[in-house]
Order: structure tokens, then C-alpha cells, then sequence
């Protein structure tokens, strides 16, 4: 109404006949002053209304107690369990070589594989057992000469008895005057001599069974020598210790071998092992669950630590194309930690690499293979997360008055879930949108989401498989 009214007043304004002369030009400036004046003066008030920006959508998964199964991964290269590296043990001109010793034959336990010429070490073997013989003769006559010279000992103690009560019958004589001086002389002498030939017999009494001791550690030195002979003649025979799989060889027939040269390598085919090394993040991953012992459970050795983690282990190709997969035992741990790595070494053995063959589908376990180790201990129960919930640390949790709280938390990552040891309690909502901001005490709006769904985020794929194992 009030804009009816103006244009009114101003359409009579203009038809009157003063405003048609320049005069009027002030008289009109006035007029449309007044009017603006009016309108804005009773034009009605515009009303505002505060809208806060809108809450934003959180999803959330329900803090939960989960099995969770401790699992570390390494990478290494396949070695043999055992490794021969076959050296010659004496010197000498190879007069035989198996036809069959050549690189990735299969060769059976105790087959002969070369002969150095055995001519020498069989003449040395019989100039040995010879000295045997001779220190053994040697021996004997030394204890035919001491039952000798401990009868001719007696017969000189008898004599000289004999002859001592003889000299005491002459003095006797000599004191009645039968007898002259001379004759007790000549008795005194034969005393004398007697003597002598008794001193001598209990000198070789006594001096024999030393000599008997040194034929008997001569026929112990023989014996040793003519072991020794028989053990060299019997190293120019190279047989295998163990079924096994030639690597390399390195010699020919009719070739001079030296003592200590390389002969062949060889390799045992009853089980592998893989060293792999794992970051010291990794191991705590897999002794997540010693935190349970207490002070009189205290683990003093790697094999104390083992028998109480009771670490399984799978061996599989990483490569495409494959799904071979070959059951382990962790048989040692490193004893340091590498300097340049930081990392510590776990070694794992597969049994019966190669009889575990599938034609298209599971090769055997080569020397040099590269594979994947999985590690894998006693799983322990406790909240597990999508990792993608876990931020610096900290995760987002809803509180009951739909407020936003960052929880300070202890968390131990493995693959795409984390493990919370500490600042999360089950029941908690822990939100698994990623917000930005994230601001502590900013309103949300909590929506619960389905556990699968939460989990299949990561990657495209399932990850509670790792917890529910």
C-alpha cells in the first residue's frame, strides 16, 4: 500500500505545471529524498535466523574382544639343511670317476664316486703292519729273556749261598790249622765272583720289564701307524655320507688330486631351510601375548622363547601363478641383531622338499629359491581395529552425547588390523570414518556401521580373516 501511495503522489506531482520548469529541479531532488526516506522508514524489518553448519556423518564399529593370531612375514632364499663340499684327504692320480657325478644328478648313500690311485697307501699299509709284527716279536723274546734271567738269578743266589757257607767252614779250618791261608784266600775270591754274578742277574732282572714296556709302546706306536695307513688308504675311496644332489664338480678322471683340494659339492635332499630376517616391529608382533608372564615364567634362551611361542611357520612362493605352500618348524633365532638392518635372523625347515612335488602346481624347494616365510604364534584374545582407524596413535571415539573424543591408545599393528593393548575399552565406539577436521568435543552425527563392511574397506578385501584365525 504504502508503494501504491508514492507512486500516486508522484504521478499528481509531475502533472502539475510548476515542476515542468527548471526551477522545479530542486523542488524534485527534495521530493524523491522524502520519498526514499519513507520507504525505507516503514518497509518491514527482515528477520535472521542462525543455522549452524550440519553435524558430520561418523560411522563407527563396536569396540570388541577378537581372537587375534600374532603373524610376522619374511622373505629369504632356500639353502640345503646340509652341505658338502668334498676336499681330498690325500694326494694322488683319480683312477676312477662314476660316470653318473655330474651338476643335479640324485645319488644314493655310500655310493663310491671317485678312487685316487691306492698303490702307495697300500705299500705304506704293509711296511706298517711289518713293524708290527717285528715290535710284537720283539716283545716276546724281552719275556723269554726275563724268565731267563729270573732262573739264572735264583741259580747265582743259590751258588753264592753255597759258597758263603763254604768260606765259613775254611775259616773254621784255618782256626784248627788244617789248612793254609792261601787256600782261604782262594775261597774269599770265589765268594767274591759269586757275588758279582748275582749282582748281575738282578741288574737284568730288574732292567727287563722296562725294556718289555718299551716293546709294548713300539707295538702301540705300530698299531697306531698301521691304523693310520688303512684310514688313508681307505680315504682314496670317496663315497657319499648321504643320499644327496650333486652341485658341481670340480675334478676329472686321471687328474691330479692335492691333499685338501675341492672335489665335488653336494647337497642333502631330506630338508631345506630359509633364513629370514624380521624387524624388531615385527617380532613384537609375534610375542604380543608374553606380556601374560609373570617374573617366575622368565624365558633365559631362544629355545625357551620358542617352546613357549610355539611359532608355526608356512613356506610359499611369492611369485604369480603360484599357490604352493610347504609346512615349517623355526629350528634357531640369530644370535645378534645386524647392524645394518636391525633386523634379526629366524631360520625355518621344511622336511622332504622334493617329495612334495605336484607336476603344474608345487615345485621343489631349489637351492636359491626366493619365498615367503609366515610366522605365525598362539593367538591371544584382545580389541582388534581396522588399522585405517588408527591415526598417529590416536583413535576417534564417539561419546554418548554424540561428541567426538581422540583416545591416546597403545596399539600394535599387523598388516591391515591393529591390536589395542591399552586406552580402548570394549563396548567403545570407534569411529572409522576418516574425519577432517577431527576436532576433540566437535559434534557428530554416529551411524553404526556393519563389522564386514568396515573390514572389507581395506584394500577391496576381507582383513578379519587374519583375527578370526
Amino acid at each position: 500500500m504504502l508503494k501504491d501511495a508514492v507512486e500516486n503522489s508522484w504521478t499528481k506531482l509531475k502533472a502539475l505545471p510548476l515542476l515542468k520548469s527548471k526551477a522545479a529541479l530542486p523542488v524534485i531532488a527534495i521530493g524523491g529524498f522524502a520519498i526514499a526516506f519513507l520507504v525505507v522508514s516503514f518497509a518491514p524489518r527482515v528477520e535472521h535466523q542462525n543455522v549452524g553448519a550440519p553435524a558430520p556423518l561418523a560411522e563407527y564399529i563396536e569396540a570388541k574382544l577378537r581372537p587375534f593370531v600374532p603373524l610376522a612375514t619374511g622373505y629369504g632364499f632356500v639353502e640345503p639343511a646340509t652341505l658338502l663340499e668334498a676336499s681330498a684327504e690325500v694326494s694322488g692320480r683319480i683312477t676312477y670317476m662314476n660316470p653318473e657325478l655330474k651338476a643335479g644328478a640324485f645319488l644314493t648313500i655310500g655310493t663310491e664316486l671317485l678312487r685316487i690311485d691306492p698303490t702307495d697307501y697300500k705299500l705304506s699299509l704293509a711296511e706298517a703292519r711289518a713293524d708290527l709284527a717285528a715290535a710284537k716279536a720283539q716283545e716276546v723274546e724281552q719275556k723269554l729273556l726275563l724268565d731267563s734271567a729270573k732262573t739264572a738269578f735264583q741259580i747265582a743266589d743259590r751258588n753264592l749261598k753255597l759258597g758263603i757257607a763254604n768260606l765259613e767252614r775254611k775259616r773254621d779250618l784255618l782256626a784248627q790249622g788244617t789248612i793254609s791261608q792261601a787256600s782261604l784266600d782262594q775261597e774269599e775270591q770265589g765268594v767274591l765272583r759269586l757275588r758279582q754274578e748275582k749282582q748281575a742277574r738282578q741288574q737284568q732282572l730288574e732292567t727287563l720289564p722296562s725294556q718289555i714296556q718299551v716293546a709294548l709302546a713300539r707295538i702301540k706306536q705300530s698299531e697306531a701307524r698301521v691304523v693310520e695307513q688303512q684310514e688313508r688308504l681307505a680315504r682314496t675311496s670317496i663315497k657319499l655320507p648321504f643320499t644327496a644332489r650333486i652341485a658341481a664338480v670340480h675334478v676329472d678322471e686321471d687328474e691330479y688330486a692335492s691333499m685338501g683340494g675341492r672335489l665335488f659339492d653336494a647337497h642333502s635332499i631330506n630338508a631345506v631351510e630359509i633364513t629370514t630376517r624380521l624387524s624388531l616391529a615385527s617380532m613384537q608382533n609375534l610375542i604380543v601375548g608374553m606380556q601374560q608372564l609373570g617374573g617366575e615364567q622368565a624365558i633365559t634362551t631362544p629355545a625357551a622363547l620358542l617352546e613357549r611361542l610355539s611359532i608355526a611357520a608356512e613356506v610359499n612362493l611369492p611369485d604369480k601363478g603360484y599357490d604352493a605352500r610347504w609346512k615349517a618348524s623355526v629350528v634357531r633365532i640369530g644370535e645378534s641383531q645386524d647392524m645394518q638392518t636391525r633386523t634379526i635372523a629366524m631360520v625355518v625347515r621344511v622336511e622332504d622338499p622334493y617329495g612334495q612335488i605336484v607336476a603344474g602346481k608345487r615345485p621343489p624347494l631349489l637351492k636359491g629359491m626366493y619365498v615367503a616365510v609366515q610366522l605365525t604364534s598362539d593367538p591371544v584374545e584382545g580389541l582388534v581395529v581396522p588399522r585405517y582407524a588408527l591415526h598417529n596413535n590416536k583413535l576417534y571415539v564417539g561419546a554418548e552425547d554424540g561428541t567426538l573424543i581422540l583416545r591416546d591408545v597403545d596399539a600394535v599393528t599387523q598388516g591391515n588390523l591393529a591390536l589395542v593393548r591399552d586406552g580402548l575399552n570394549a563396548g567403545d565406539r570407534v569411529i572409522v570414518t576418516d574425519l577432517v577436521p577431527a576436532i576433540d568435543g566437535m559434534k557428530i552425527e554416529l551411524q553404526p556401521l556393519e563389522e564386514s563392511k568396515a573390514y572389507l574397506r581395506v584394500n577391496g578385501g576381507s582383513v578379519m580373516t587374519d583375527a578370526k584365525k
